[in-house]
């Protein structure tokens, strides 16, 4: 996604604990003038606050922030299921995401409006060994609801997406996309999903969207979700 806002003509930084993957997608998208990196724990308020300090120094202002950051868990037993795991994925998933809207909300505001897109997911109507990441996956368009009535007279839109199966590092070994593998069920790339994020900041009729993201035979295709009722939406 970072690399698509770039290209066109965003100035963005990244924020994740890995620096070497940063580091290298600053480089890609053509160094310094373009692109930022901040390693950042999304769950700790000082180094949230740092990033937007990081943000404004380097290019002035913030316009956009996509909350992307996700672990997952899988447990096909809730006995099996240490308290303390079930803590961390709610933290990093649905807490980091508070953590950042909050610091972001100001920035957004002072300069007159601005975007916030969360990351939800499929698996936000429930999974059966993965509670806890279906837990903080609904909590996302919870948040993303309330937060974008919250903001409205601030000129603040906040938008959700909930894509299907999508192939990064986080479930590229995991079971789903096995599953999607022998079974030839369609599974998103990351450049597929670069689109959607883009669509979603982009529009600026939405807000309080809930965007499910699914593979069609026409190709990827965005439903709308409003309470009790779906409206297609072509990319």
């Amino acid at each position: 996604a970072a690399l698509l806002f770039v290209e066109r003509g965003a100035r963005v930084v990244i924020a994740d604990l890995k620096e070497d993957g940063g580091r290298e997608t600053v480089e890609l998208a053509g160094g310094a003038d373009r692109a930022a990196f901040v390693r950042t724990d999304t769950t700790s308020v000082d180094d949230v606050a740092a990033l937007m300090d990081a943000a404004v120094g380097a290019f002035g202002r913030v316009d956009a922030l996509i909350n992307n950051a996700a672990i997952i868990e899988r447990f096909d037993r809730i006995e099996d299921e240490p308290v303390e795991r079930f803590r961390r994925v709610i933290d990093i998933n649905l807490n980091g995401l508070f953590i950042c809207s909050k610091a972001a909300v100001p920035h957004l505001r002072a300069q007159g409006g601005g975007v916030i897109v969360n990351m939800s997911s499929m698996g936000a109507v429930g999974g059966a060994n993965i509670l806890a990441y279906s837990s903080a996956k609904a909590g996302v368009l919870a948040l993303t609801r309330g937060l974008s009535q919250q903001l409205s007279a601030d000129n603040i839109r906040v938008n959700a997406i909930l894509p299907g199966l999508v192939e990064t590092p986080m479930t590229i070994d995991g079971p789903a996309i096995a599953r999607a593998r022998r079974e030839q069920l369609p599974v998103f790339r990351p450049e597929e999903m670069a689109r959607a994020v883009a669509y979603a900041a982009e529009h600026e009729e939405l807000t309080g969207a809930l965007l499910q993201y699914l593979h069609t035979a026409e190709g990827p295709r965005f439903a709308m979700m409003e309470p009790w009722t779906w409206e297609s939406l072509e990319l």
